[in-house]
């Protein structure tokens, strides 16, 4: 665990070093011996650890060594303080190992992975000690006149920014260290699975549930082969240096190499990542947002998530629980610190809740970072900043020269350069025959060079090895056509799995195709066809997108044989007999009573009967299924029962919506049915206008709706004024985490008025780290609205609320009212609220009002303060105070009493004649507050007074 005294020794040494050396300024040398910026550099340092132990927990335990950090590494840590050209991260690296014990550091296998890392290390502290206005003087001579004039405020800000560094980076070591012995020190390959449950263990066993390691996505890839692609690289890294948040698309065809490379990036850099093939289609966006967000907040401590059970899965697929979780890390960044989300094949993943794939943010915040990949398709990716799109084509020179280099290497294997020794082949015919035959596709060399290496081209014949991916595949699948079984068995189990939209027991597949689960199907699954299969607790699916579009007939078949081509069309109409008769069964099964598929399959039928009919090409049966319906639509209501919304149901509309679309131009009747699944999908997001907040909030109150149901409820109300109620509604009755996400779904009203008094209303019951910035955010949208009135009474509105600092800028923002009506309502609701040091200043902006009755409707609420006034203000008010107590007398009755004895004492100090003109005034106050009693008796006292003293 680091501490304050390792911080502490770690300065002293670089901070000595450099007072050893010669050559130093004077300038220079008295910075280097102020304790002040001995604590800046502490703070950057601390910041810079944490930052490392997040990207690198299981490098953090050996590289924070304070012998190495006190001996080895100072002089390296050194050089950023004197700006003597940058320190050589290389250099860094080789220190490590020889403190680690290596005796040729040159020699290390694992040098270049610890030379990436002190790198990144070195580049967040430079960053770091860049932002320490103590440090700037060691650059800049003219920075010590600036600092000089402030001193005490820099080291105030030096001790709290400590503090808040030395917390962070000791709670980010702390779990790092929770590793028995660091991979540095073993030189174990651990995997980035066992680098993400460095933080998952121990108390966060929750969250390693939520957690889809990439250890399978690894090994099928095989990407201990992975070679090249440099050039890519650079590119990927000229776009994270250009932009300070964005979004990096890699877009190629099947088998080009996509999902390799993504690989190689989350291994070796670490990067936050889902692969899509890991979980597809809608049933994998709740899974994809879970281990998202796991990651997030394992790896950035994100509290209240990151403790035992804090994180549940409904919670981690709530709509824009992710975007809300990025914030919440973007705020932890240390500088240069970049947070980087890897996602593979978006064309594969289902679409989220707010409409976006996967459920991505529509918005990144500043240092987030997005690298994504799909297939040139269309997805629904709505997100700002734009995306830059790259394109990796399998013809392209830079990919070509890439498969060249990866060849030569696979040449020289010992399995297949016996076979090419055997057949006379040399190592360039070798290279350039699977490089023209390939085309540049690298799931065509995995399955030849793995066939070639297990020596099932025996023997090895290059001439008539198959041409591009979809001669690779027919050739194969040409070979078990050619088998007696192929119509029995082979063939429907084929075409099943390329039907099924998700992984399925060898038992649905044996069901859905007729056959029996017996030892032969099993083998085929586990065995024979295993390279082709993704498999995980005993479920099966196609792994690759292109074997699914070869036998569902979507692949190009130019090239291929005659024969090749007959295959192609089977299979094409195999599959879509498979996606009929999926559908059938399913609809047999529920016999009109869609929500019976729930319990079947584990609700497969549920997720997916939409997409088996559009895939059979059913089209009318899909328009009848998600389109018709008499009293209510059952197919939209047995989803919704079973899933808790209409996310799911949206996506078969949507399938029935883009046929009618195709259809339009041909055939008239289809205009029709695009504009009634525009209004199915119109009345949906219209449901939750429908229920007025009052109702939202008793029926959550009542236990008629959950929490998680209710607010999903307010947050889909159209009407920015009904959601804002709605949300405000439900605050006092919502657990702190769904606090947080009404917080994230009140920033997002865009009315300025409405969100204003969401936000106020939502703020009493928001923990306080989050109700400063609510209210704060509140009181910036309040400021926002054009209408002065409006204006007014949202400022009013929040004056309960706002603390000190806040109503300070409240009262600001009242003197800029112009209206002289709506400035006194705003002035008269903060009054009762204001310290006593800003009294005065209300009372001023009261004194300038014009009218009497808006002036004293302001002195009334300030009234009730009167003990807290200094003399000069009473004076200034007695002017208006017969006004200001019968303002008051008329709302606050007792108030005005207890004002009324202090009232007359004050006036007995005046002249009588101004005396009995401020009775006259008063007189409707008197008669207010005691009657005509009171004021028979005033007319009395004044006859005999007067006769008195005359």
């Amino acid at each position: 665990m680091l501490t304050e005294a390792l911080f502490s020794a770690i300065a002293e040494a670089v901070f000595g070093y450099l007072l050893q050396e010669a050559g130093l300024a004077d300038r220079v040398r008295a910075v280097l011996g102020a304790d002040p910026e001995r604590r800046a550099f502490q703070t950057a340092l601390a910041r810079a650890c944490a930052a490392f132990a997040r990207q690198y927990p299981d490098l953090a335990a050996s590289l924070f060594d304070e012998t190495f950090l006190t001996t080895e590494g100072a002089p390296v840590l050194a050089q950023l303080l004197t700006r003597r050209g940058r320190p050589d991260p290389a250099d860094l690296a080789r220190r490590w190992a020889a403190h680690l014990g290596h005796d040729n550091p040159d020699a290390w296998p694992r040098l270049a992975e610890a030379t990436r890392a002190a790198a990144d290390f070195l580049t967040w502290l430079e960053a770091e000690l860049a932002q320490q206005p103590a440090l700037q003087p060691l650059w800049d001579s003219r920075a010590l006149e600036r600092i000089a004039e402030n001193t005490e405020a820099i080291r105030q800000a030096l001790e709290a920014n400590w503090r808040k560094a030395l917390d962070e980076a000791s709670r980010y070591v702390q779990v790092a260290g929770d590793v028995d012995r660091s991979i540095i020190v073993t030189g174990d390959r651990n995997t980035v699975t066992q680098v993400f449950q460095t933080f998952l263990a121990g108390d966060y066993t929750p969250l390693t549930d939520l957690y889809l390691p990439p250890d399978a996505v690894f090994e099928r890839v095989r990407l201990d082969d992975f070679a090249g692609r440099a050039w890519l690289e650079a590119d990927l890294d000229r776009f994270l240096s250009e932009h300070e948040r964005g979004v990096w698309v890699l877009v190629g065809e099947a088998g080009v190499g996509k999902t390799t490379f993504l690989a190689h990036l989350v291994r070796e850099r670490r990067y936050l990542h889902f692969f899509a093939e890991q979980a597809p289609g809608e049933a994998g966006v709740t899974r994809a947002l879970q281990s998202l967000a796991a990651q997030l907040v394992a790896r950035y401590r994100l509290e209240p998530y990151a403790d035992r059970d804090a994180l549940s899965p409904s919670q981690a697929a709530y709509p824009d629980f992710l975007e809300r979780l990025l914030r919440m890390a973007a705020e932890r960044l240390a500088a240069g610190e970049r947070l980087v989300i890897v996602v593979d094949a978006l064309d594969e993943a289902g679409v989220g809740p707010n409409r976006n794939v996967l459920g991505l943010p529509k918005v990144l915040p500043k240092g987030v970072y997005l690298i994504l990949s799909q297939r040139p398709v269309n997805v629904p990716l709505h997100v700002d900043p734009y995306p830059v799109c790259v394109d990796l084509r399998a013809g392209d020179a830079r990919n070509l020269a890439d498969v060249e280099a990866y060849l030569r290497g696979v040449a020289r294997r010992p399995a297949i350069a016996g076979q090419l020794r055997a057949r006379g082949y040399a190592e360039d015919h070798f290279v350039q025959a699977l490089r023209e035959k390939s085309a540049g596709n690298w799931m065509y060399l995995a399955y030849v060079v793995r066939e070639i290496e297990e020596n099932r081209r025996h023997p090895l014949d290059l001439a008539r090895l198959p041409v591009g991916l979809a001669g690779y595949y027919a050739e194969y699948w040409g070979r078990w056509r050619a088998r007696p079984e192929w119509d029995r068995l082979y063939a429907p189990l084929a075409a099943t799995l390329a039907a099924a939209r998700e992984m399925v027991t060898p038992e649905m597949l044996a069901r859905w195709a007729g056959l029996e689960a017996d030892h032969r199907l099993r083998r085929l699954l586990q065995e024979e066809w295993a390279p082709f299969l993704f498999r995980s607790d005993d479920r099966f699916r196609l792994y690759h997108a292109s074997l699914r579009d070869f036998l569902s007939g979507a692949m190009p078949v130019e090239g291929l044989t005659p024969a090749d081509r007959a295959l192609v069309v089977e299979m094409a109409e195999r599959t879509r007999e498979a996606h009929r008769r999926i559908a059938d069964y399913y609809i047999e099964f529920a016999g009109g009573d869609w929500g019976r598929l729930a319990g079947v399959d584990g609700g497969y039928g549920l997720r997916h009967l939409a997409e088996h009919l559009a895939g059979a090409g059913e089209w009318e049966r899909l328009h009848r299924l998600v389109a018709e319906g008499g009293d209510q639509q059952p197919w939209a209501e047995a989803r919704h029962a079973a899933e808790g919304n209409y996310t799911g149901y949206l996506a078969d509309l949507d399938l029935a919506w883009r046929r009618a679309e195709e259809e339009g131009r041909g055939e008239p009747a289809a205009l029709g049915r695009q504009v009634r699944c525009a209004l199915i999908e119109s009345s949906i997001h219209s449901l939750a206008g429908n229920i007025p907040p009052e109702l939202l909030a008793a029926a959550l109150e009542k236990g008629v709706l959950g929490p998680p149901a209710a607010l999903a409820y307010a947050r889909q109300a159209s009407d920015p004024w009904q959601r804002a109620h709605a949300l405000a509604g439900l605050a006092p009755h919502l657990p702190e985490e769904l606090l947080r996400e009404a917080l994230a779904a009140a920033w997002k009203i865009g009315d300025a008025s409405d969100r204003a008094e969401d936000l106020a209303g939502l703020a009493p019951h928001l923990p306080p780290e989050l109700r400063s910035e609510a209210l704060q955010e509140a009181l910036a949208a309040a400021r926002e609205i054009g209408w002065e009135y409006a204006r007014a009474e949202a400022l009013a509105g929040l004056a309960p609320h706002l603390p000190p600092e806040l109503l300070q800028e409240a009262l600001a923002a009242a003197r800029e009212i112009e209206w002289e009506d709506a400035r006194a309502e705003v002035l008269a609701g903060l009054a009762p609220h204001l310290p006593p040091e800003l009294l005065w200043e209300a009372l001023a902006a009261a004194w300038k009002i014009r009218d009497a009755s808006d002036c004293a409707e302001v002195l009334a609420g300030l009234a009730p303060r009167w003990a807290e006034w200094a003399g000069r203000e009473r004076e200034t008010a007695y002017a208006l105070w017969p006004e200001t107590l019968r303002a008051l007398a008329a709302r606050e009755r007792e108030t005005a009493y207890a004002l009324w004895p202090e009232t007359l004492r004050a006036l007995a100090a005046r002249p009588r004649p101004d005396l009995l003109s401020d009775l006259r005034a008063l007189s409707p106050v008197l008669a207010a507050l005691g009657g005509e009693a009171a004021a028979g008796e005033a007319f009395r006292a004044i006859q005999d007074v007067g006769r008195w003293w005359p």
